[in-house]
């Protein structure tokens, strides 16, 4: 049995195998220590970069491979021994090989890539840097070899270009989003969203420099995300704002006729995308009835629907940015899970396949033209000072830092030629803004916390009189308190990280918050000493916490297996417990500590139970998405309402089951998927405001000279 760790392959008696990344890196650790016993801390550390909550599973996983392929087993072990409580060996003895005797493989696309240090940061090294450093090896098995071909200079199974020039491509006011280009690449179609908040598809002539774009059409509704058919002809876009939910609608683009396919669980917010060889669109697919979500196949001549990928999650978690192959033959996503956000691809027969374990935020993707290579954004590196940069990563998983630029750049598309990749830069900006209630003809709110970043969160202590907000001002995502009207602001954090979601504990005394690095963590923060304690597992995901009325604990959502349910974490530290079963997603207590109020993860509306424990049931059947915009009071629950009319705040009566419209805002007014908080004293309430005033779409030109 000879094991090649350059091409991921082990050749035995009966055939080669492929081997995935981790497991053969996991492999090489062994045989590097020699025989001597590694424990699972060290190989968490060395191949999942430390992340304890994907290493755990990870090691378990990658030892059960190897064991499948070398038909070894724990109880009688001849290759790899389970030590209890320390960790494992290799039962065999390493002595140095010729270099000679390696087998060679014909695969020129098998070797994998090895990136400096300096091309990327650490949490996207694929396996030990060391193994450069380590010579060949030969380990005497019975009848078995493991062969280990490391003193070759490592080299790139894709080319890797340099970005040169920025051109901006679009200059029209307001938002210039959502980028597609046509087969030929002479052709440039994009969501133009005004000012007032309405959206139009734009077609941009690109053969013609400074030529003008015109609209698609003028039908109403918001019109997002096109997508251009095969062979050019036909234009495939998202229409949102509608009575019956979003729907896809396919334009002749010589005669204008539009076929709409709607009622297909489309989630209006995602992209979608256009074969290159046949007439499927590929979508982002949640089912209200099934609570499953993933990418669903859409056939435009018969309308229907398959599933691609689909699993019981949340509608806030399904697979996303769905983007075909230049062949057709597997389509990239992105798919959320416990650890943040990844890419996969999945083809025809629904089989999918991780790429990257990056577990970082990403915001769109497409493939090179080789199909070797595909290009994402994600956050950039800490000396870039912008938040989102351009990535490349082979299809085994190794990425490479393509630049970053003054601007954040999001949603790439790369040209059909491979000369340039199309963008979208904007600064994205939330802002902190106060509505007094009851006030049903307020047209805009007021501003109350601004700065040139993000400044987000906001939550009032009566007990401090002061606001503490979560802010981008400075460069990195920290934590902030205020004077309650936004004054004398104080950063409490230096974590170089987004920290969001802050909130203060009854008594005024402590800070809770999620620091957003490899996963979600639960901090809490003592405001005057400065001192920082982590809530929770170590590595696990948590979101949107709130305090209990006592507090003593914190509630925030955890996933567990796949599944989002709620939880209740001692302050003073453990485990904790889970409060629901049946899904959660944001929970708050009752002023008088009594109920818990909770969104789920899986079903839309308003839920509650005693805090004790006992029976769940459904007090508002509330269709909002985001499950976060409402506020529990003494007799009322305040919460957001969208339709086709705009967006509302309203008051829930406890006692009567009815409610009633307090604020409405005006068309522009884009209330962000933030926490609210209320100044009783004023009867301000405090949300964040999406502004994103200025976008554009421009070109990045790409060397590829060696």
């Amino acid at each position: 049995m000879v094991a090649d760790f350059d091409t991921n392959r082990i050749h035995g008696e009966s055939g080669e195998i492929k081997v995935p990344p981790k497991p053969m890196a996991l492999l090489f650790v062994l045989v590097a220590r020699r025989g001597q016993p590694v424990s699972r801390a060290e190989l968490i550390e060395s191949i999942w970069e430390g992340n304890g909550y994907v290493g755990k599973r990870g090691v378990t996983d990658a030892i059960h491979r190897l064991r499948k392929v070398l038909d070894d087993r724990s109880e009688t072990p001849r290759y790899i021994e389970t030590i209890p409580k320390t960790g494992y060996r290799l039962l065999v003895d390493a002595v140095p090989e010729p270099k000679e005797a390696a087998p060679q493989t014909t695969d020129p696309g098998a070797a994998p890539v090895t990136t400096p240090d300096s091309a990327a940061p650490r949490r996207f090294a694929p396996w030990p840097r060391a193994r450069q450093a380590v010579p060949v090896l030969i380990l005497a098995m019975v009848a078995a070899i493991l062969l280990f071909r490391a003193d070759e200079p490592s080299r790139p199974t894709v080319d890797t270009p340099k970005p040169v020039n920025m051109v901006p491509v679009t200059y029209q006011p307001g938002i210039e989003h959502d980028a597609a280009l046509s087969p030929d690449g002479l052709r440039l179609a994009y969501a133009w969203i005004a000012k007032r908040g309405s959206s139009r598809i734009m077609l941009l002539d690109l053969s013609q420099p400074g030529g003008t774009a015109h609209a698609l059409n003028a039908l109403p509704g918001l019109q997002r995300f096109p997508t251009f058919s095969a062979d050019g002809t036909r234009l495939a876009y998202v229409r949102l704002g509608l009575p019956t939910g979003p729907i896809i609608a396919v334009v002749d683009l010589a005669t204008g006729e539009e076929t709409a396919y709607e009622r297909i669980g489309l989630v209006g917010g995602r992209p979608i995308d256009w074969s290159p060889v046949d007439d499927h669109i590929a979508y982002a697919r949640y089912d209200v009835r099934s609570g499953r979500g993933g990418i669903g196949l859409l056939d435009l001549k018969d309308g229907q629907t398959r599933w691609l990928t689909a699993a019981p999650v949340s509608h806030h978690f399904v697979d996303r940015a769905p983007a075909f192959s230049p062949t057709g033959e597997r389509i990239a996503f992105l798919r959320s899970s416990g650890m943040g956000v990844d890419l996969f691809t999945v083809d025809a027969e629904g089989t999918t396949r991780q790429i990257t374990r990056i577990g970082a935020e990403m915001w769109g993707l497409d493939w090179m033209p080789d199909g070797l290579s595909l290009v994402f954004a994600a956050p950039g590196k800490d000396d870039q000072g912008v938040n989102a940069a351009l990535w490349q990563t082979d299809l085994s998983g190794t990425v490479h830092f393509l630049g970053g630029a003054p601007e954040n750049q999001y949603f790439p598309v790369v040209h059909p030629s491979g000369a340039s990749i199309y963008v979208y830069v904007t600064r994205p900006r939330m802002e902190i803004n106060a509505i007094t209630l009851g006030q049903a003809d307020t047209a805009q709110p007021d501003p109350w916390i601004t700065s040139t970043g993000t400044d987000q969160d906001a939550h009032y202590s009566p007990q401090r009189n002061q606001l503490v907000f979560s802010s981008t001002r400075d460069g990195g995502g920290e934590i902030w308190t205020s004077d309650p009207n936004g004054a004398n602001p104080v950063r409490l954090t230096t974590l170089r990280r987004r920290a969001a979601f802050p909130r203060w504990s009854p008594d005024g005394s402590q800070i809770a918050f999620i620091a957003h690095d490899r996963a979600r963590t639960l901090h809490v923060l003592d405001p005057e000493s400065g001192t920082l304690r982590r809530l929770g597992e170590e590595g696990a995901f948590h979101v949107c916490p709130s305090w209990s009325r006592d507090g003593r604990s914190l509630y925030a959502v955890k996933q567990v297996s796949g599944s989002f349910n709620l939880w209740r974490l001692p302050v003073d530290g453990g485990v904790g417990e889970a409060v629901t079963e049946t899904g959660g997603f944001y929970g708050q207590e009752s002023p008088d500590g009594q109920t818990l109020y909770f969104t789920k993860s899986l079903e839309h509306g308003l839920w509650s139970k005693p805090v004790n424990g006992g029976e769940e049931r459904l007090v508002i059947d509330w269709k909002g998405l985001n499950g976060i915009t409402w506020l529990p009071l003494a007799e009322h629950i305040l919460f957001l309402s969208n339709d086709a009319d705009g967006a509302t705040i309203q008051a829930f009566d406890l006692a009567s089951g009815h409610s009633r419209i307090l604020v409405k805002f005006a068309p522009e007014v884009a209330v962000a998927a933030r926490p609210w908080s209320l100044i009783e004293a004023t009867n301000q309430l405090l949300f964040t405001r999406s502004v994103e005033n200025e976008g554009d779409i421009r070109r990045l030109d790409l060397d590829w000279t060696p």
